[in-house]
Formats: structure tokens, C-alpha cells, sequence
């Protein structure tokens, strides 16, 4: 029994090296022989990119104070103008103290003034002192009631009144578009844009009606880029979805990313109506621009194609009916055909090559 098991395992394993030897073997039948043909190629050079919105922009406030309602949700459309969200301003206790004071003290110096005008216009009614006089009183007094109207409206915004501030504390849409993004949530606290500070964003606002397409692609394939160059898309999530657009502006600095060298492209994007509901911000887009082309010139598969150091060689049959290396010319490529400018004629008949073979 044992010997008929170990006869049986060996003829199983002979049997699974046969099968796979003939496989690997029988990849090409060199009794059919290819010739080149005529046709039209194209040299593409692929990119892959994302879809951004033309214009997308940020709402800052212009007073500081915690979020204390929101108006509208990521999604809604909002018309230059509109109601974003509501802020409260809050100050601390020291903070409220020292405002307090400096208004007191700017009633007082107001006052003072006033009262010393107020004598000054009747010693100028009288002609008893010079033009010169009288307007420098004026204008100090002038001085004082903007500095007393300046702390009175911080005060009255502190504690709510922001109308009788002469300013809104309800943040409002600086451009129309869709909300893409609310960073500061109700309770947040919230800071002011000024000179030396870009302040909290309140909502990200960008126009979806137009987009944008951007890549970043490799020093190699930025040089063989030009700015008005057709370029065709295909959506990722749907090869249905296609259209095309125009290369807008190409990085003149590239940014080095672990080590190699990637230039921005951007390029408009012409997406028809029946196909804008598939493509939307931030979608993945595949793309292809058309660097070269070859109406009717002779071709032939690069797979056929054998290789010795940078020279290219087919084998030709020859009259007597064997096959001789013959060194190939060749031009532009999309891929699976290969341009020949010299080295083979219609009717030559090319022997194909194995995997192994073309090594």
C-alpha cells in the first residue's frame, strides 16, 4: 500500500510540472508572423489631479467674543450679504474695570473741555481773542468727544448693545457660494481679524457653479506642458462622465516632496450640465493631454519589439525564409503602437517574441 501512495504522489507531480511547463512554454506560436500596419497615434501624457472650487474664501469677524448662534449648516447657499452666524463679546472682570475708568476719565476730560470752550466762544463772540484761538479750542474739544464716543461704543458693545455701537456683531456673507465647512462651533470662542492677526475663521465659502482642476506633476512632465493645451477628463467614480478643458497656468517654482520635484498645474474644467451632479469639490479626476500625433504612419506593437542596450530590433524573414535581426528607427508612442521611421516595410513579416525573449 505504501509503495502504491508514494507511485501515486509522484505521478500527481509529474503531472502539475507538465501542465505548468506547457503553459510557460506555449505563450507565443512562432509559426504566425505580424506585420507592421498603418495608423493614427497619439502621444498622451496621463495626469491625475482633484476638482476645487475657482473661488473659495473665508468669513472672519471683526470683534472678538464667543459664538453665540449660528445661522446657517454646511450645504446652505448663501447671497452676498446674508447672516452667517452672531457673536457676544465677553471681556473679563480686569478688562471691564480698566474700561470702566477710561471712561470716566474720558467724560471728565470731555466736560473740562467743553466748559473752557464754552468760555472761549463768547471771549471770540466778543472779538476779544484771535481766529487762531477759537479753532484750537474747537479742535480739542473734537479730539476729546471722539475719544469719549470711542470708549462709549467699546462699552456698549460689551454689554450688548451693539446698535447703539454703531456696530454689528452679526457676521455676514462677503461673497455668494456654498458652505463648505463651519470651524467654530456655538460656545467657540472667536477672534478679531486686525492688522497683525488673520483672526478665527467663522465659515468656509467657495462657488461650486465653477471648478478647477489641480495637479501636481513631476519636472519631466511640467517641460512638455504649455498653458492653453486641450485637456481631456475622465471621473474616477464613472469612465462615463467625460469632458474636456484648457491648461490655465503651470508653477514657475516647483516644491520638493521626499526628494523629487512636483510643479502645480492648474486648468479649467468645461463640465457639461447633465454631468455637473457627478463632479463636485474634491472629487479625484483623471486626465490626459495630447503632446503629439501621427496621422497614417507605420506602426507596429512594442511588444514585438526586442531590445539590446538602447537599440530597438525586430526579426524580419527573409527571402530564404529565416528570420535576421534588423535595428529599428522609431518615433512617438501611446502605449501599445510604436511610430517606425525607418527599418521595416509593410510587407515585412516580423517573428514575435516571448517575455523571456524580449528581456
Amino acid at each position: 500500500m505504501k509503495i502504491i501512495r508514494v507511485l501515486v504522489v509522484i505521478a500527481f507531480i509529474s503531472v502539475v510540472c507538465f501542465v505548468i511547463y506547457v503553459s510557460s512554454t506555449k505563450t507565443v506560436d512562432y509559426n504566425h508572423v505580424i506585420k507592421p500596419e498603418y495608423r493614427d497615434i497619439e502621444e498622451r501624457l496621463p495626469l491625475s489631479g482633484i476638482a476645487q472650487p475657482v473661488k473659495e474664501f473665508d468669513i472672519k469677524s471683526t470683534i472678538s467674543g464667543v459664538m453665540e448662534e449660528l445661522y446657517v449648516e454646511v450645504g446652505d447657499y448663501v447671497k452676498y450679504g446674508d447672516a452667517i452666524a452672531k457673536v457676544r463679546m465677553v471681556k473679563n472682570p480686569e478688562e471691564y474695570q480698566d474700561l470702566t475708568r477710561r471712561l470716566e476719565v474720558a467724560k471728565m476730560k470731555m466736560d473740562d473741555t467743553q466748559s473752557k470752550f464754552n468760555r472761549t466762544k463768547q471771549l471770540y463772540e466778543s472779538k476779544l481773542i484771535s481766529d487762531e484761538e477759537y479753532e484750537t479750542a474747537k479742535t480739542d474739544l473734537m479730539i476729546l468727544r471722539a475719544e469719549f464716543q470711542s470708549v462709549l461704543a467699546e462699552m456698549n458693545m460689551l454689554k450688548g448693545r451693539y446698535q447703539s455701537a454703531g456696530i454689528s456683531n452679526v457676521i455676514r456673507a462677503t461673497n455668494q457660494g456654498t458652505v463648505l465647512s463651519l470651524p467654530v462651533k456655538e460656545g467657540g470662542s472667536i477672534m478679531a481679524r486686525g492688522s497683525f492677526s488673520e483672526g478665527s475663521t467663522v465659515a468656509k465659502v467657495a462657488e461650486l457653479s465653477a471648478l478647477i482642476f489641480m495637479a501636481n506633476v513631476i519636472e519631466s512632465d511640467a517641460v512638455k506642458l504649455r498653458t492653453g493645451m486641450q485637456i481631456d477628463y475622465k471621473a474616477v467614480a464613472d469612465s462615463v462622465v467625460h469632458f474636456s478643458g484648457r491648461i490655465l497656468s503651470i508653477a514657475p517654482v516647483g516644491v520638493v516632496e521626499n526628494g523629487i520635484t512636483r510643479f502645480e498645474v492648474k486648468a479649467s474644467m468645461n463640465v457639461p450640465d447633465k454631468y455637473k451632479d457627478f463632479i463636485k469639490a474634491g472629487c479625484t479626476i483623471n486626465a490626459t493631454t495630447l503632446l503629439r500625433s501621427r496621422k497614417h504612419v507605420l506602426a507596429l506593437e512594442e511588444r514585438f519589439f526586442q531590445f539590446n542596450y538602447d537599440s530597438v530590433y525586430v526579426e524580419v524573414k527573409d527571402k530564404a525564409g529565416k528570420y535576421q535581426k534588423r535595428q529599428l528607427k522609431t518615433g512617438i508612442s501611446d502605449g501599445m503602437y510604436t511610430e517606425i521611421l525607418s527599418g521595416l516595410s509593410p510587407k515585412d513579416e516580423i517573428k514575435p517574441v516571448t517575455a523571456s525573449k524580449n528581456k
